[in-house]
């Protein structure tokens, strides 16, 4: 058989369209290495000229009301528990609170094999 990983918003529409395409979280045992969560980002700079405004936007974008652009036109799926997926919450896809292993990164370890990785991967796309 064949497997890959895919972001969710590419196999919903596949899915529904028929395609023989099917979803799975990985390593959700305990000792697994758990199910890959690759979250958006909003932040505040540290120089931002208007901290209260920048910390204000924040909330929003992290809000129900805020998120719910990034969830039913972009089809991404919330951290914050109890915010629904739209359409994407079909077919199999879970929310934040529903996968019981996210997995966990060593920051660390990863910064290490950055130039490494470059290295290699790098004459593959260029």
């Amino acid at each position: 058989f064949a497997a890959g990983f895919v972001n969710h918003y590419y196999y919903v529409p596949k899915k529904r369209a028929g395609a023989p395409v099917d979803l799975i979280y990985p390593d959700e045992a305990t000792g697994g290495i758990g199910t890959l969560v690759i979250p958006l980002t909003v932040a505040a700079l540290k120089s931002a000229p208007h901290p209260n405004v920048a910390r204000a936007f924040i909330d929003f974008v992290l809000s129900p009301e805020g998120a719910a652009p990034m969830m039913t036109q972009e089809g991404e799926f919330p951290l914050r528990p109890g915010i629904p997926l739209g359409d994407h919450g079909a077919d199999g896809v879970r929310t934040i609170d529903k996968i019981r292993r996210p997995a966990a990164f060593d920051i660390d370890k990863l910064l290490a094999a950055r130039d490494r990785a470059i290295e290699l991967y790098t004459p593959l796309f260029t």
